[in-house]
């Protein structure tokens, strides 16, 4: 395993929806333009993929797969569109060894600003990793090159069976899986009060004013408005009700005296350095959060907690690899698919990015061999398992309409209401 250190930041973590701290509010108008600008389909309905609404996708003359049986581009330069540090370097530097050719990484700061790196050909991606709310609309947009299954056995080999054909892409014709996480709690059981897991309704330690000046949200208005929603009952994280939004909004902003509520991505560092002792949280943080404390990595895993709901019933998310429509290395970029969906490949790149691939050879043990801290009781809900992807609540894409009014309930609450 690579050695990891407080220099070290994790791309995944940075504004995945463009959300920024201390956001004012925005003109109707102008939120509504910025989301429908992410259906670039004209005069089309945005089709959603939905678990009880999966869909297969055709395959038009103009993306149809490469032929079967080709060599890999000689002295090609694989490019890369991903977030920073999202896959291991020694993984890269072993893939340019194995196929001959050189391997460059471009990332971008949101997942907005990817799509418009790639559609602008800002860069000449052979490789992308847009979320999985974002496949649909890269689809409908002719953005993507259908996938010839040929060159990446290790899908169905080695990967999760509810991944080889999932529903928002079934038969996966244009996305492999990469990355999975769940969004939970994560605290200093040393500084905080309470243990929040034995709480009647955990996400209620939000607003438990024993904590005030050290509680923190995720910064990015889905998953913040989402835990309101989820502290409810409401289990539909893409919901269109517009009184179910505006009250998560409002029980955020209630979060704003009662606690003086501060929002971040840096949950990572905040919870070990002792900033903040409640932090809405993403597994894979948690899971290399210890090395950022002033102890070891294990003396500082006993300070934390990380919480998920163990029936499993709370948000997740995962992310995917495709090759563009534009690529220009498309053989070297299935070759690349594959490669990472080897077991030691997969197990090697966890140990880096600390976010599982839902590849069947990160077992227990093998998390615990990278991360021996997942053991301990208060740090075993970090593990991701394939419960957890089949039975919690994903955050998909919004029609335009609802997600202005996702983002207006965010924009109050950032602004104090």
């Amino acid at each position: 395993m690579e050695p990891l250190g407080p220099e070290r930041r994790f791309g995944r973590r940075d504004l995945l929806r463009g959300a920024a701290a201390g956001t004012l509010w925005l003109s109707l108008g102008s939120t509504l333009a910025a989301a429908c600008s992410r259906f670039q389909v004209t005069g089309a309905s945005p089709v959603l993929a939905r678990p009880g609404h999966p869909i297969t996708w055709p395959i038009h003359a103009g993306n149809r797969p490469i032929a079967s049986n080709l060599s890999p581009e000689r002295g090609a330069t694989l490019q890369i569109l991903t977030w920073d540090q999202y896959v291991s370097p020694s993984v890269l530097k072993e893939f340019g060894k194995a196929f001959n050719c050189r391997v460059e990484v471009s990332t971008f700061f949101d997942m907005d600003e990817g799509v418009t790196k790639l559609r602008a050909g800002v860069v000449a991606a052979d490789v992308f990793c847009p979320s999985v709310d974002v496949v649909d609309q890269l689809i409908l947009a002719g953005d993507l090159r259908a996938l010839n299954h040929s060159y990446i056995p290790n899908l169905e080999a080695n990967v999760w069976p509810e991944f080889q054909s999932p529903f928002y892409d079934v038969d996966s014709r244009y996305s492999i899986p990469y990355a999975v996480y769940t969004t939970g709690i994560a605290w200093r059981n040393d500084l905080v009060g309470v243990d929040v897991a034995s709480l009647a309704n955990p996400y209620d330690i939000f607003w438990d004013p024993a904590n005030k000046g050290y509680v923190y949200v995720l910064d990015d208005y889905r998953e913040g408005l989402s835990m309101a929603l989820l502290r409810r009952g409401i289990s539909d994280l893409n919901t269109a009700d517009t009184s179910e939004i505006e009250r998560a909004g409002g029980d955020l902003v209630d979060l704003v005296d009662r606690v003086s509520i501060k929002w971040s991505l840096d949950d990572y560092t905040l919870l070990p350095e002792g900033q903040a002792t409640v932090h809405q949280a993403w597994s894979g943080d948690m899971i290399e959060a210890p090395y950022y404390g002033k102890e070891s990595a294990n003396d500082t895993a006993r300070t934390l907690s990380y919480w998920f709901p163990r029936n499993h019933r709370g948000a997740v998310g995962s992310d995917t690899l495709v090759v563009p429509a534009r690529a220009r290395n498309p053989v070297l970029a299935h070759a690349f698919l594959n490669f990472i969906l080897e077991d030691r490949i997969a197990i090697q790149n966890f140990g880096w990015v600390g976010y599982q691939q839902p590849v069947k050879a990160i077992t227990t043990d093998a998390v615990l061999s990278e991360f021996p801290w997942v053991g301990q009781p208060n740090m075993a809900d970090c593990l991701v398992t394939p419960q957890d992807l089949a039975l919690g609540y994903q955050e998909l894409q919004l029609t335009p309409q609802v997600d202005v009014l996702w983002q207006l309930a965010w924009d109050q609450f950032q602004a104090g209401g």
